[in-house]
C-alpha cells in the first residue's frame, strides 16, 4: 500500500519519511497541516459574492470610454500647442550695454516691464566684453544675445517680443 506524502498548504513543503516532526505538523514551517488548509479555504461570514449586473458593466464601459476619449483629447491638444509654450525655462539673456546709452535704457525698461530676467555686461568697464561684443558682430550697443544662438543688434522690440514672447508677462 502506497501512502501519498503530505504537502504543507502554507509553505508547500512535501513531507519526507526521514522528517522527525510530529505527523500533524509541517517540519519546514511548523504549522499544523489542518490549520494551514483551513486558512486557505476561509471565506468571510456574511459576505456573498454577487455577479456584476448589466448596469455596472455599462458603467465600467462608459468610464473606460471617457478615460480613452480624455486621453486622446489631451494628446491632440498637446500636438497642436506651440512648441514655445511647452518649454518651461526662460533662455539666458545677455545684454552688452553702456550706462549712458538711450537704447540700452529702453531695453532695460522693456525687460523690466515684461518680467524678463537678463544679465547686463557693461562694455566700457570690461575690455573683454567689448571684444566679445565685436566678435558677436555687434559694433553698436545694445547687443542682446538670447539663448545661445539668437542675436539682436540694437533695441528691436519686435525681435525681442518674437524671441521672448512665451516668457513675457
Amino acid at each position: 500500500m502506497y501512502i501519498t506524502p503530505k504537502r504543507c498548504a502554507r509553505c508547500r513543503y512535501e513531507r519526507l519519511a526521514s522528517d522527525t516532526a510530529p505527523d500533524w505538523q509541517c517540519p519546514a514551517c511548523g504549522v499544523a497541516y489542518n490549520k494551514a488548509e483551513d486558512a486557505l479555504n476561509v471565506r468571510p461570514v456574511g459576505v456573498r459574492v454577487v455577479p456584476p449586473s448589466r448596469r455596472s458593466k455599462r458603467f465600467v464601459c462608459f468610464a473606460i470610454a471617457l478615460i480613452v476619449i480624455g486621453g486622446l483629447y489631451a494628446v491632440q491638444h498637446r500636438q497642436h500647442a506651440p512648441a514655445a509654450r511647452i518649454a518651461t525655462a526662460q533662455p539666458e539673456v545677455l545684454m552688452y550695454a553702456t550706462s549712458w546709452c538711450g537704447y540700452c535704457a529702453k531695453a532695460r525698461a522693456f525687460f523690466a516691464q515684461h518680467g524678463i530676467s537678463y544679465v547686463e555686461i557693461d562694455v566700457e568697464r570690461d575690455a573683454r566684453a567689448e571684444h566679445l561684443n565685436r566678435l558677436l558682430g555687434g559694433g553698436g550697443i545694445p547687443t542682446i544675445l538670447v539663448g545661445k544662438d539668437e542675436l539682436v543688434h540694437g533695441f528691436d522690440e519686435q525681435a525681442l517680443s518674437r524671441l521672448l514672447g512665451p516668457w513675457m508677462r
